[in-house]
């Protein structure tokens, strides 16, 4: 089974923002089952049936983490489930084809991308100061 690790410098800060994360991802999932985030996903699948799949409509797995003691320090290392490329990926992709990206396409991204965002404010109160493609 392929699984993403994440591994953070060894730096205080590094170590520091990697545990913030942890506490975060851990707050994210505890509201998936929210019965209104349900019921705000169910209602969006009626409104919109070919714009969304609700099941599919969930935050990143976070599957393990554990702290690495290396010569160059203690590095916080995470395991998420293994997804896709990321946005600047599929961006630079187009760029190096000389090509633009279809509508389709920048309509799902926006989407997606806002659809997370409404449940990492509405459900879990918080609110995402990152974001950038690479995200």
């Amino acid at each position: 089974e392929y699984m993403a690790l994440k591994i953070q410098r060894s730096k205080d800060t590094h170590t520091e923002s990697a545990i913030d994360e942890l506490e975060m991802l851990t707050e994210i999932r505890k509201h998936e089952e929210d019965p209104e985030w349900v019921e705000f996903l169910a209602n969006f699948e009626k409104e919109y049936p070919k714009q969304i799949n609700a099941r599919l409509c969930r935050p990143l797995l976070l599957l393990d983490n554990f702290a690495h003691h290396g010569i160059h320090g203690k590095h916080m290392c995470s395991v998420f489930e293994l997804m896709g490329p990321n946005l600047l990926d599929v961006i630079q992709h187009y760029e190096y084809k000389e090509k633009r990206m279809p509508l389709w396409l920048v309509k799902k991204i926006t989407r997606d991308v806002l659809l997370g965002l409404v449940y990492l404010h509405e459900r879990c109160k918080i609110i995402h100061t990152d974001l950038k493609p690479e995200n």
